[in-house]
């Protein structure tokens, strides 16, 4: 029997993503990564964007002559301003350049990343295909790291892991490192209403090797015993493997201490479309979000929804019944009234995921845009937000993953803040260093002349071997199965790098705090093979042949690029600490996770 007919009430894991339809894609090939062809079979409704959103297209309806004279002398004078600028601990974030929310152009074209929910994607060059050291341009003159090596993990000193009594702040977006946090994970028996497995493994009651969809295993001797379940996977002892579900409130709590402990901010909780009109789904959702709540709120974490209209079978119906769902967030769940709901120029803050992708079903520009409108200008003040686009990494120029037809350039614009996607852009430190100087200071400048604050995503590596091999099995396609480590996380250099990049401007979020289905998790998990279960293909802390890493590490470095944006330490792209750095003060978890 095929198992979706027996929890025909579920969405199907794959229909909440884009990532089980794109077979198209393999490592190392420059393809569009939501379809073969780069138009748009589909087409678009006609544009009626309502009044108040064109106001921006005015703002860049000169001449490409003018625009680009525009963003060459901009460029010029963030040099000229970058080489002069002296960085010192005592500095204040005023005294950085700032993409803050203004009508007057930012000359510095850097960024600051988000987070975005399990739509990653395959990088478009391997690393071999990315330019030689020698041939990199510098991208902040006074400075840019040396790119004949990489970063270094010798620290200049030797400090704490904690982030002393670092408490976010709720009423901003800046100078924030927020994870997304999806809370998919499930098992049977987790009092959860769809009680089946769910993104540990594919089948819903068979957990075992054949079924795996993740490719990181978390360290999970922090949990209490009682929100574990065991599975068909048998550590090297013989024991049983044991994995947790998001539907109990102390796992999610775990994380949110985490966060605390090593000075993350919070979160955007993923709130998934698909299906959420079904009453199990609805309160299967809505559970985890409250544990989200509460989590955040006895940490001291900040939060916010994140909605993703990304699922393979939602089309545009699902924008009016998003607007219900978050009129019942607020009026019932009351969530925008937690003391830990995060604000930004005095309003709660709201993403919605899956705009303007080549993938989605959701294409009506007059329906996006008047929901846009909605919440931006027109609904009752209790329900308005600021509103974050998660879009498509060529937003800006129509092109690659997004919808080419110019009716979305208005869409783009019309959102307070852009977050697009940036998993697998890059897949090394220098090919980071090219797509940031081309990609990210354009789209950065083109934001701050609209007033529109933009944060690009930062991710530790990439590996989505087991969830891509559950697919592509499933097809009739004979198309090879990416590898175990696909994008190396290098010791955490890879991710610093981006940290050190984006820590000049006001917000920063990083992809994902417990994302092990495509490695990019930034939470405890197994640093060595023989912390593996014995069955299955796994990726370890020490893949990389970098020596032993602490099962904390991405925290740390997390919660050291937080210092950074707070210029608590200087800027700077080596490492501040040392693997085997830790004090006694930095909390039961961290100790626990020492060299065990």
């Amino acid at each position: 029997m095929n198992p979706s007919d027996a929890f025909v009430d579920d969405a199907d894991d794959c229909d909440e993503d884009f990532h089980c339809n794109r077979k198209d894609v393999e490592i190392g090939v420059a393809v569009p990564l939501y379809g073969s062809s780069l138009n748009d079979p589909g087409g678009d409704g006609p544009d009626h964007t309502p009044t108040k959103l064109r106001r921006r297209q005015m703002l860049v309806s000169g001449s490409a002559l003018v625009a680009a004279v525009i963003a060459s002398l901009s460029f010029v004078i963030w040099i000229l301003n970058k080489t002069s600028l002296a960085i010192s601990l005592t500095e204040t974030p005023s005294s950085q350049p700032s993409l803050a929310l203004s009508t007057t152009p930012s000359v510095n074209p850097s960024a600051s990343p988000s987070s975005n929910p399990t739509v990653s994607e395959v990088p478009y060059t391997s690393p071999s295909m990315m330019p030689s050291s020698s041939s990199m341009p510098s991208v902040h003159p006074s400075v840019a790291p040396s790119l004949s090596q990489s970063p270094s993990l010798q620290p200049p000193t030797s400090p704490t892991t904690k982030l002393e009594g670092y408490v976010p702040n709720v009423s901003t977006l800046r100078n924030q490192i927020i994870c997304g946090y999806q809370g998919w994970f499930a098992y049977p028996g987790d009092g959860a209403p769809i009680n089946k497995w769910k993104h540990w493994f594919s089948h819903p009651t068979d957990a075992s090797a054949a079924y795996l969809e993740v490719d990181m295993y978390p360290f999970m001797e922090e949990y209490d015993e009682s929100d574990l379940k065991e599975s068909n996977l048998h550590h090297r002892d013989g024991s049983k493997v044991k994995f947790f579900s998001s539907a109990r409130p102390n796992v999610v709590k775990k994380h949110f201490e985490w966060m605390r402990d090593y000075g993350i901010s919070g979160v955007f909780h993923m709130r998934f479309m698909q299906d959420i009109g079904k009453p199990r789904n609805y309160e299967w959702k809505t559970r985890v979000m409250r544990n989200v709540r509460a989590a955040a709120e006895s940490t001291g974490r900040v939060f916010a929804v994140s909605y993703n209209i990304a699922g393979g079978k939602i089309d545009d119906s699902v924008l009016d019944e998003l607007k219900r769902d978050w009129k019942n967030l607020v009026d019932n769940e009351k969530v925008t009234q937690s003391g830990r709901y995060i604000h930004h120029n005095g309003l709660p803050v709201l993403r919605i995921y899956g705009i303007g992708f080549k993938a989605s079903n959701v294409t009506d520009t007059d329906k996006i845009a008047e929901l846009i409108q909605w919440f931006r200008f027109d609904a009752d003040p209790r329900f308005r937000v600021f509103l974050v686009g998660g879009v498509p990494s060529g937003w800006r120029t129509l092109s690659l993953d997004s919808r080419e037809n110019v009716k979305w350039r208005s869409i783009y614009q019309s959102f307070d803040a852009i977050h697009p996607w940036h998993v697998g852009r890059w897949a090394s430190i220098n090919g980071f260093e090219t797509y940031f100087k081309n990609t990210i200071s354009a789209d950065a400048v083109l934001c701050a002349e609209l007033g529109i604050l933009y944060m690009p995503t930062m991710f530790p590596g990439f590996s989505w071997h087991n969830l891509n091999r559950k697919n592509r099995i499933e097809s009739s396609e004979a198309i090879p199965i990416t590898p175990i480590n696909s994008i190396p996380r290098q010791g955490g250099r890879f991710m610093w790098q981006q940290a050190y990049r984006y820590a000049e401007t006001e917000n920063i979020t990083t992809v994902w705090m417990a994302q092990v289905d495509e490695g990019t998790a930034i939470f405890k998990v197994a640093k060595t093979e023989h912390e593996l279960p014995a069955q299955g293909a796994w990726l370890t802390l020490d893949a990389d042949g970098e020596g032993e890493l602490p099962r904390d590490w991405y925290l740390r470095l997390c919660g050291w690029a937080q210092r950074m944006m707070l210029r608590q330490i200087s800027l700077t792209d080596t490492i501040p600490i040392q693997p085997s750095d830790y004090c006694l003060e930095c909390g039961d978890g961290a100790v626990a996770n020492q060299q065990r």
